[in-house]
């Protein structure tokens, strides 16, 4: 199963490491989008009962991620849904929680929260550093991430080792 996931993810990664008209064409929350699909993908969570695979954002949604990217995608077996929460509470149904708003104090309190959750945090990078398990920046007209596997084994989630290669930057303590 983890092999047919693969070809997705290469083919979204190539996608952004395309040099010339290409890249202009892709819009960036176009490709956080599928950034956050194909680590969806790529990544394992306790069983959970949750009739749905949730996606959550900290800002508006059609601000943060394009709805038509995931719509009808299912991610395990589970329709893809997408929500806005504005306190930590609210990200116990998520999965994925990307925490991509400017309030620096906001993301450092859900982050924080959220730390020992199996929830698959993703932040934008900032000098350097960034409050996720995955911190998506753009380098060269690119969109690359980072991954902090000791966050992830924190948060008892697994990321496959398909997608570390793929990683601009690794952090395992």
């Amino acid at each position: 199963m983890a092999l047919k996931r693969l070809p997705t993810l290469i083919a979204c990664i190539a996608c952004c490491c395309q040099s010339g008209p290409l890249q202009a064409a892709i819009p960036e929350l176009d490709m956080k989008s599928a950034y956050l699909y194909n680590f969806a993908k790529l990544t394992d969570w306790p069983v959970n009962n949750f009739p749905t695979f949730n996606i959550c954002t900290l800002e508006k949604v059609a601000d943060s991620v394009n709805p038509a990217i995931l719509l009808n995608k299912t991610i395990n077996g589970k329709r893809v849904r997408l929500s806005r929460i504005t306190e930590p509470a609210s990200a116990a149904d998520c999965q994925i929680v990307y925490l991509n708003s400017l309030d620096t104090e906001t993301v450092s309190k859900m982050a924080k929260t959220l730390n020992t959750e199996p929830v698959l945090t993703v932040g934008d990078e900032v000098n350097g550093t960034g409050p996720g398990i995955i911190n998506l920046s753009v380098k060269n007209n690119r969109l690359v991430f980072s991954l902090d596997l000791a966050k992830a084994r924190k948060a008892n989630i697994s990321i496959s080792s398909k997608l570390i290669p793929l990683a601009q930057k690794v952090h395992e303590q």
